[in-house]
């Protein structure tokens, strides 16, 4: 992810964020099914390696695109609460997954120490994730239209968010009261 999110994010930008975040989903559920494949004499090489790269691909086409969607639809006056709003519901989101999957996978109590029990129950659960994963990309893939380009194409952007680029020469603008930046 620390080497492909800046290039989800310019692509979003591009493209626009409907197809990044919906195959991004698809990509990570590949990724989830491909680690069924782990167990009893597999290999790091040829069984774990492959699926989280193909994971982490998916990630990367997903979390860049879904944060600069958040933070423009908020527009830059909201943008820390947008980050923020964002950034509690991913920890949420991640609390609950841990809490329920096994459950609903079957693993409770000391499954963990029989390890048939276990290699079942992680299976169901990781097939489960790569289900929601790929439902959720499709989801996106349906319901998601990307933004209408602004009216201005033609005034130079500098940033993510559609800002214009700062004039040049200007003097810099007085920080609010309370030393805040506002």
């Amino acid at each position: 992810m620390l080497l492909l999110s800046t290039y989800a994010g310019r692509l979003s930008a591009r493209i626009g964020p409907r197809i990044p975040m919906g195959v991004g989903p698809i990509v990570a559920g590949a990724g989830l099914a491909l680690l069924t494949r782990v167990g009893e004499g597999a290999s790091y090489a040829t069984d774990v390696l492959p699926a989280v790269l193909v994971f982490a691909l998916g990630m990367s086409l997903t979390v860049a695109p879904l944060s600069v969607t958040v933070l423009g639809a908020a527009g830059a006056d909201k943008a820390g609460v947008a980050s923020a709003v964002n950034n509690a519901v991913a920890r949420v989101a991640s609390l609950l997954a841990i809490a329920v999957i096994p459950v609903v996978a079957g693993i409770s109590g000391d499954d963990y120490r029989v390890p048939d029990v276990f290699d079942d129950g992680f299976r169901t659960g990781t097939l489960l994730c790569a289900a929601m994963c790929i439902l959720g990309g499709l989801i996106v893939l349906v319901a998601l239209r990307d933004p209408a380009p602004p009216p201005d194409e033609d005034v130079p952007r500098h940033c993510l968010l559609n800002g214009p680029p700062p004039e040049t020469g200007a003097e810099p603008r007085p920080v609010a009261a309370g030393g805040g930046a506002g």
